[in-house]
């Protein structure tokens, strides 16, 4: 199994990147109180721009064909979120709580599902159950829709 030059250079861009965001970005914004905004404004910018970045940005720089497929980027985002949301840390507790106390927990899928939930006008335990069931079954669902075969292909 060989690695291609372009998937070569993708992969040294993803690790400059990392290494820009790990070791500049991300340490300059926490000390400048990124954690004090909007729980969706931090999914937004850690989330979904990371990942805009990375498949749209760094694919066009390193010699990627120059195609976008959209669909199948929202199909990869929503497979993320679903997989985000089922490993821990678990950040919505079976009481409905939102928890906190890990770097960036805002950001996290499992954060912002339950804040929908909470937004929705659940309570308690069917925060929990939103968040933790209802929530990664649609965004799989989606996922598979936007995704054709995406099981037989991970």
């Amino acid at each position: 199994m060989t690695i291609n030059k372009t998937e070569l250079k993708y992969i040294i861009g993803v690790v400059l990147f990392s290494l820009l965001l790990f070791g500049i970005v991300i340490p300059k914004l926490i000390n400048n109180g990124i954690e004090q905004t909007s729980p969706y404004f931090q999914f937004l910018i850690f989330n979904i721009a990371i990942f805009v970045f990375l498949q749209f940005f760094l694919k066009a720089a390193t010699g990627g064909n120059g195609r976008i497929n959209i669909s199948g980027a929202l199909g990869i985002i929503c497979l993320f979120m679903a997989l985000d949301i089922m490993v821990p840390p678990l950040m919505v507790s079976t009481s409905g709580e939102l928890l906190t106390g890990v770097t960036l927990s805002a950001s996290s899928s499992d954060y912002i599902m339950g804040l929908i939930g909470q937004t929705l006008g659940l309570h308690g335990i069917m925060v929990f159950f939103f968040t933790y069931v209802l929530a990664p079954t649609v965004l799989l669902i989606f996922a598979a829709k936007l995704l054709p075969n995406f099981v037989r292909k991970i």
